[in-house]
């Protein structure tokens, strides 16, 4: 099984789309629990992508959901390389800064997870096996 969605986002429509692939996740067979995290780690990635990529504005994401194995793959992509140090890794989140939590949030709820950058896309890579 394999979706994909090409959007021309609007910052206000991310819960929707989050709820699709939620849903997506539960008709793959995962488990409530695991398909909520999944949702929470691509609705993370995808406003890094609406706030570092677009600036808050509207700009193309590319949402790609597939099946590899006994794991859900969502590949969030847009158009916009980012700077190497957007996606760095910190052991405490500032607990004085509400922001800056959502790589955080993705490292512990997904299995595995990446960057990849481009000269023209970023690309985050989401892991999660399927557990009943």
């Amino acid at each position: 099984m394999k979706h994909f969605l090409l959007i021309d986002i609007d910052p206000e429509h991310i819960p929707l789309i989050a709820d699709r692939i939620e849903h997506f996740c539960q008709r793959a067979g995962m488990n409530l629990e695991d398909s909520f995290k999944v949702k929470i780690c691509a609705t993370e990635a995808i406003n890094n992508a609406v706030e570092h990529a677009y600036h808050f504005s509207r700009g193309n994401i590319d949402i790609d959901l597939c099946i590899e194995g006994n794991e859900i793959v969502v590949k969030i992509s847009n158009d916009v390389p980012v700077a190497a140090d957007s996606f760095s890794t910190v052991a405490e989140p500032d607990p004085g800064n509400e922001r800056g939590r959502g790589w955080q949030i993705i490292e512990a709820w997904s299995d595995r997870s990446c960057v990849c950058r481009s000269e023209a896309r970023t690309t985050v890579r989401l892991y999660k096996r399927i557990c009943n």
